[in-house]
């Protein structure tokens, strides 16, 4: 069953109601069944659904074998979906169109199952059922309430993206009328180019007619909106990352000779706010790509309100894990902080052979999401996570917790200060060292340059895996015996000497008068990966987003981009200490498939 390509329908009451009856039905079975199902069917005129559903549970479990039990299946499904239990209608009508493919009311229970996911407001799934049962249908009746569903699903849609290639299954006499209806809604908002991929299918003539103005296959310039937080405290993040953006719209527009229009939208750092340009934009008609937001709040609710399919959004800093699965349209340019902790358990099992983990970190929420993936991925792959302990931000003596660690691993308890060894000799347990295979260690720079320390201090010993934060200079310029087995993953550090970062930065500083940040690295990135394989002279959001998705890996000013399954970029670099220096190993680490980021 192929799946429309129809990104989100605005959800409103229900399109069109089933009749709730067609003719009385009469069926040739034992008494009881009969008397059941009659007073079932009573209660379903009177709208007693729960009382129905109770009904048919009972004729299902007492007589299985009954020769009625298609139509009491079918009549259960519809009570389920009169009382609002969309998802055990959707389960029983799927069994049913399973169970009774050669059934009279199989085009009746694709269409319900086609009403459940629009209530549910799962658009794309409604549409799919609605094409299954309109090309099942036989009775002109049902035919008529299918059409007009679809026509109210299609026209509170944001976009359409129903193409030829989805009427390559459908019956004779059956293309047109949909075709018809396409036709008319596209020539309504304007849409030509759409218009001409369908007229060859049915030999009527096509009369376009109330055009809008703005027709965008007719546009010669490139609409680029820009959401950012251009005011209030974040204002000067956001600043750098536009800058970004308008020295890549300068170079596109001399290489490419493509006319580009850059609109500044400011978000003020409010998520509302966000999806609310969001929505704007996609009604407008007018934009061809978006860059932005800035924080994975503001993207999650642009994603989320993002329900023109034929515009691509470029998300270029936000962290977080998930943004890109609200939208089928939306690539994220940084590596969320989860792949951290996943590309670290990785490691451990992989190249360490590890076989158990500490797992030592700070309550801070993006620390605690990267521990989680590691724990999560760690046990996966059939390692054992002996302890997690947790201190807080501020913390500066970890003993306490180093002691814990000890003792967990010592199998002692916490608060014994000697230990009597198997000669008899008491020794001080600060002094016993204790191995674990490797401790995650994920934290702030800040509180690492003094957790690195005590953990030797207490001889508790074991190769570390990091996070990004080990990449700051007062890490990196610890004493080499604390650093020397330790390992960690970081998108932010580069050399910044490849041909293309330097030509950049020779560009921003001379427009800006100063070096360029990773965020108008990424603001760059956001524009120029979009032009990389464009092979339309004019270009708009479909060609755009065409370009994005056949992309896998490519070279940007902020570093490889590699979109994964999900459209996130799943470059995580990994990273040594030797000599005070953090030194690329990829090259060692034989990387997993890029489906466990979107995992």
């Amino acid at each position: 069953m192929k799946m429309p390509l129809l990104k989100s329908i605005t959800l409103v009451s229900l399109i069109i109601a089933m009749p709730l009856f067609t003719s009385a039905e009469v069926i040739n079975d034992e008494s009881e069944v009969v008397s059941l199902y009659s007073k079932a069917k009573r209660m379903m005129r009177q709208q007693n659904w729960l009382e129905a559903i109770s009904i048919f549970n009972e004729l299902t479990g007492r007589f299985p074998n009954s020769p009625n039990l298609d139509l009491i299946l079918f009549n259960k499904s519809k009570s389920e979906y009169y009382f609002g239990n969309y998802d055990k209608a959707i389960a029983g009508f799927s069994f049913f169109s399973k169970k009774y493919a050669n059934s009279p009311n199989l085009a009746a229970a694709y269409f319900f199952i086609g009403n459940s996911y629009y209530k549910k407001g799962v658009s794309r799934n409604a549409v799919t059922f609605y094409m299954e049962a309109w090309k099942k249908a036989s009775e002109e009746k049902l035919e008529n309430i299918i059409l007009n569903s679809l026509k109210s699903a299609f026209e509170n849609a944001g976009t359409i993206n129903f193409q030829t290639s989805h009427f390559a299954n459908f019956p004779q006499g059956k293309i047109c009328p949909v075709v018809k209806l396409l036709v008319n809604i596209h020539s309504k908002r304007g849409e030509t180019e759409k218009i001409e991929e369908l007229r060859d299918l049915c030999e009527f003539e096509i009369e376009i007619q109330n055009l809008k103005s703005k027709n965008k296959s007719s546009k010669n310039t490139l609409e680029i909106a820009v959401l950012l937080p251009l005011s209030g405290e974040m204002n000067s993040y956001a600043q750098e990352i536009y800058n970004g953006v308008v020295i890549a719209a300068e170079q596109i527009r001399q290489k490419n000779k493509i006319d580009l229009n850059i609109t500044p939208y400011d978000t003020k750092g409010d998520p509302i706010e966000t999806g609310r340009i969001v929505k704007q934009i996609c009604k407008s008609y007018d934009t061809d790509l978006i860059i932005g937001p800035l924080t994975s709040q503001e993207a999650s609710v642009a994603s989320a309100s993002l329900n023109c399919e034929y515009l691509p959004m470029i998300i270029p800093a936000a962290t977080d894990a998930g943004l890109t699965l609200l939208s089928e349209n939306s690539f994220q340019l940084s590596p969320n902080i989860e792949l951290q902790g996943i590309r670290m358990a990785e490691y451990a099992i992989n190249i360490l052979n590890a076989d158990t983990a500490l797992i030592i970190t700070p309550t801070s929420g993006e620390h605690l999401k990267m521990s989680a993936a590691f724990s999560d991925r760690f046990t996966m792959l059939g390692g054992e996570i002996i302890s997690i302990e947790y201190y807080r931000p501020r913390d500066k003596d970890f003993g306490k917790i180093i002691r814990q660690v000890k003792a967990t691993l010592l199998g002692r308890h916490p608060d014994s200060i000697f230990i009597v060894d198997k000669d008899g000799d008491t020794l001080d347990v600060e002094e016993i060292e204790a191995y674990v295979d490797c401790i995650f260690l994920p934290g702030a720079p800040e509180r690492l340059r003094l957790l690195i320390p005590q953990i030797s201090f207490y001889n508790l010993n074991s190769f570390f895996l990091g996070s990004d934060g080990w990449g700051a200079e007062s890490v990196l310029k610890l004493e080499e015996r604390y650093t020397r087995n330790a390992v960690f993953p970081s998108p932010f550090l580069s050399s910044g000497d490849s041909e293309q970062y330097l030509k950049f930065a020779s560009l921003y500083e001379a427009r800006y008068a100063s070096r360029p940040t990773r965020l108008a690295s990424l603001g760059y990135d956001a524009l120029n990966i979009c032009f990389l394989n464009v092979k339309r002279r004019r270009p708009d959001s479909e060609a755009l987003l065409k370009s994005l998705n056949s992309k896998k890996q490519n070279a940007g000013v902020s570093g490889t981009i590699k979109f994964g399954r999900n459209r996130e970029n799943i470059e995580m670099p990994i990273y040594k200490i030797e000599r005070n220096q953090a030194i690329n190993i990829d090259e060692a680490f034989d990387e997993t498939e890029e489906g466990n980021s979107d995992e």
